[in-house]
């Protein structure tokens, strides 16, 4: 194994590494996207569990970046957040709420989990889902302002 890059953060505890963060963010969303740490089919990122899977992606970072210590929270919440957006990219992609259950579920999208997908279109399906994402939209409605600095986080932004 090659040594370890390091990461630096700032007093927020957020990364601002010019040179290796977007290696880094990049890094983060291989682990939100393999469904053997972070499972698409828990319905909400706290719900995943603490051992082992966030303890093993933790390591996993570790173990290729070198980060201070205390910055643990800030990986986990990105890793979650980039674990958020694959499921909404692949609702977006792959599932149709006009289309049948079976339709939906023949619908399973590359390096996806089958059983995973069954049971995220089964909720997105659901009362439930259904319910959610209603509210969702309106919430996003009231929102103003998106995120325009491309790659780049807040955090490295002179």
């Amino acid at each position: 194994m090659g040594s370890r890059k390091r990461i630096s953060f700032n007093k927020f505890g957020q990364p601002n590494d010019k040179e290796h963060m977007s290696t880094f963010a990049h890094f983060l969303g291989t682990l939100a996207r393999n469904g053997k740490y972070a499972p698409l089919n828990v319905l909400r990122w706290d719900k995943v569990p603490e051992k082992p899977n966030k303890e093993q992606m933790l390591q996993i970072v570790k173990d290729k970046f070198e980060i201070p210590l205390g910055c643990e929270d800030y990986i986990l919440q990105s890793i979650g957040k980039k674990w958020r957006n694959l499921k909404s990219t692949l609702k977006a992609k792959y599932f149709d709420s006009k289309l049948s259950l079976d339709e939906n579920l023949r619908n399973v999208p590359n390096r996806v989990n089958e059983s995973h997908w069954n049971d995220l279109v089964k909720h997105w399906l659901s009362k439930e889902g259904i319910e959610a994402s209603e509210k969702n939209k309106e919430s996003r409605s009231h929102q103003p302002y998106t995120h325009r600095t491309g790659q780049r986080g807040f955090s490295i932004i002179p």
